[in-house]
């Protein structure tokens, strides 16, 4: 079952994109593949980011995030807030 997950996290969103790009996304880039992630996107807000995550599983959700979460907490990125997890019933792709 594929799953949605959904967090804020927070802080300047500019200085946390930065860092996140930098630390956060290469070890997304070499894990995720591996463990079913499908895709992961990024908005800024205006007192952070909000982080959307489309796993094949939620064990491989949980397998990335345990690759990641070290090295955020590593560059001093905030702990993520108002995790959530949704099962993905229906996705469309423009384009």
């Amino acid at each position: 079952m594929a799953i949605v997950t959904m967090f804020r996290v927070p802080g300047d969103p500019d200085e946390l994109l930065q860092r996140k790009q930098e630390v956060v996304d290469p070890v997304l880039q070499e894990h995720a593949p591996k463990n079913g992630g499908i895709e992961h996107i990024t908005a800024k807000t205006e007192d952070g980011l909000v982080i959307i995550n489309v796993s094949e599983s939620e064990d491989g959700s949980n397998a990335i995030a345990d690759q990641v979460r070290p090295r955020a907490e590593e560059a001093g990125l905030p702990a993520p807030v108002d995790h959530q997890v949704f099962e993905l019933v229906d996705r469309v792709q423009f384009g």
